[in-house]
C-alpha cells in the first residue's frame, strides 16, 4: 500500500531575462552561438520552424506562411525580444514582413533577425562597403546583396560563395574555411571594403571572427553575432565580454 501525501507548491518567476528564437529545423549552430554569447544570465527559448534541406529563393519564401505559428509555440512568459534566425530567408520574405509574422504570433513588442541586426551592427560601427562571405548559391547572394543596399545603404563591394545549397553540409564547413575565405577576401580587396559580412545561422563562425580581425584589421560581423547583439541591445542585457569582437567592445 503506497501512501500519498500532497504537499503545497511554491510558484516563483524568473528574475532573467528571457529571449525567444525562431530557428531553422536544419540548423545546427545557432542555439550553441547564442549559449555562448550569452552565458547563463539570460534564459532562451527556442522553437524549430520547418525549412528546407536545399536553399534557394523559392524554398526560402515557403516559410513564410510557417513564422506566426511556430511563434506562437514559446512559453506564455514575457520575451523581452523575439528573433527569427534566417538570414537569406529574411532578405527574401523582407524584414519587416518577417517582424509583423513574429507578432501576429507571440506577444512581443521587439522583434529582429539577423539582416535587421547586420545593418544595426555597421550603423554601430559606421562602416558601408561590405567584403561577403557566405554559402548561398548566386540567386541568393542577390538577394542578399539587394537588402544590404535597400535597407542599410552598404555595398556588397566583393563576394566570396561556397556555393552550397545543401544545408546540412552548411553547418559542416569549417571554420578553418571561413578563416581563409575572409582573410583572402579582405587581401585581394584592399581600400574597396571597410567589414566583412560572415552570412548564414547555421555557419561556424564564431571562432574565427577574433582571428580574422586580428589578420585584416577590419571588423568581422557574422550572422549569429550580429542577431544576437541585436537582441540584446532591444533587451537591455549584455552579450558575454570575453568574446572578442570589435562590435562588441565598440
Amino acid at each position: 500500500m503506497v501512501t500519498s501525501t500532497t504537499h503545497k507548491a511554491v510558484l516563483t518567476n524568473t528574475t532573467r531575462t528571457t529571449l525567444g528564437l525562431v530557428v531553422l529545423a536544419m540548423d545546427e549552430s545557432a542555439e550553441d552561438d547564442f549559449r555562448t554569447l550569452f552565458g547563463e544570465d539570460v534564459r532562451i527559448h527556442v522553437a524549430r520552424i520547418k525549412s528546407p534541406e536545399h536553399i534557394s529563393v523559392e524554398s526560402l519564401k515557403d516559410m513564410a506562411p510557417l513564422i506566426t505559428e511556430t511563434a506562437s509555440l514559446f512559453p506564455p512568459v514575457p520575451l523581452a525580444s523575439v528573433g527569427f534566425g534566417c538570414t537569406s530567408a529574411t532578405s527574401v520574405i523582407g524584414a519587416d514582413k518577417v517582424s509583423e509574422l513574429l507578432k501576429a504570433g507571440s506577444d512581443v513588442q521587439n522583434c529582429t533577425n539577423p539582416l535587421t541586426g547586420a545593418l544595426a551592427a555597421c550603423a554601430h560601427l559606421g562602416v558601408s562597403k561590405c567584403g561577403m562571405v557566405t554559402p548561398y548559391v548566386l540567386e541568393v547572394n542577390q538577394t542578399m546583396m539587394d537588402q544590404f543596399e535597400a535597407l542599410g545603404s552598404v555595398t556588397t563591394t566583393c563576394l566570396v560563395s561556397f556555393m552550397e545549397n545543401a544545408d546540412y553540409n552548411v553547418a559542416r564547413i569549417s571554420p578553418e574555411s571561413m578563416y581563409e575565405a575572409a582573410v583572402k577576401l579582405a587581401k585581394d580587396n584592399v581600400g574597396k571594403i571597410d567589414f566583412i559580412f560572415m552570412s548564414c545561422t547555421n555557419l561556424r563562425t564564431l571562432e574565427v571572427i577574433s582571428r580574422v580581425e586580428s589578420e585584416t584589421g577590419l571588423p568581422c560581423l557574422s550572422s549569429n553575432l550580429c542577431w544576437a547583439w541585436h537582441m540584446a541591445q532591444q533587451s537591455g542585457t549584455k552579450v558575454n565580454p570575453s568574446i572578442q569582437s570589435m562590435l562588441l567592445q565598440k
